[in-house]
């Protein structure tokens, strides 16, 4: 297991979105404990001179799946029903994050780390198959599924 810095570093870059990170490259690089807690170490590369090291727990990413499906749910979007929906709809109700762990043993850590790392690939993967106008359009508008992604993801 990778030890690393708790302390996330603010990238240079304030005016990033949703469509800088679906070009560049997300990464779970290391993982480590702070006092109970497991935090896993997210590289978010947005392009070749800008990136981001985001600190997420574990229970983040069970927030974030259950914060978004909510969101995409709500016929109440700031662009109606959310247009992000058919594309992110099925990954977030297929992901499964257990919650039954205890302890985080160091084959617990890594086999969550590739589960994160994987999960974080097909949401990139997911967003990249939108219109691209739509994508434009939602961040114009203030999609709040859409900001929702950017916050976890350090790109606000």
């Amino acid at each position: 297991m990778t030890i690393l810095p708790l302390s996330p570093v603010v990238s240079s870059n304030p005016s990033r979105n949703i469509m800088s990170w679906m070009d560049g490259h997300v990464s779970v690089v290391g993982a480590g404990r702070d006092g109970l807690h497991t935090h896993y170490v997210l590289h978010v590369q947005t392009s070749r001179h800008d990136a981001t090291v985001v600190v997420r727990r574990y229970s983040a990413f069970i927030q974030l799946r259950k914060y978004v499906l909510r969101s995409i749910a709500d016929a109440h979007c700031c662009c109606g029903p959310c247009l992000l929906r058919p594309a992110l709809e099925p990954l977030f109700d297929g992901l499964v994050l257990d919650t039954t762990h205890v302890f985080n043993t160091p084959r617990l850590v890594r086999r969550r780390m590739t589960l994160l790392g994987r999960f974080l690939d097909q949401l990139r993967d997911a967003l990249q198959k939108c219109p691209t106008d739509t994508l434009v359009a939602m961040d114009a508008i203030g999609c709040k599924t859409a900001k929702l992604i950017q916050s976890f993801l350090g790109l606000v």
